[in-house]
């Protein structure tokens, strides 16, 4: 939940989104999770993930977009 709202995680929505985005802004996707930004937000919980669980997910991952992960079938 955030906001009130039901979210899906960080790693999960990337891996969703693989599939209808371009590489290039898939890799910006990834970027912002795993930012650790300069000036912190108190209200901002980044990092979202880190570079190790995404890329544990595309390891394990099997569907649409896999391909633009990385993973060759």
């Amino acid at each position: 939940m955030r906001g009130g709202f039901p979210t899906s995680d960080p790693v999960s929505t990337w891996l969703a989104i693989a599939s209808v985005i371009s590489l290039d802004e898939l890799v910006v996707a990834a970027d912002h999770l795993i930012l650790d930004p300069y000036q912190l937000d108190p209200r901002d919980i980044r990092p979202y993930t880190s570079i190790e669980a995404l890329d544990a997910a595309v390891q394990k991952f099997h569907g649409r977009g896999g391909a633009a992960c990385g993973i060759r079938s």
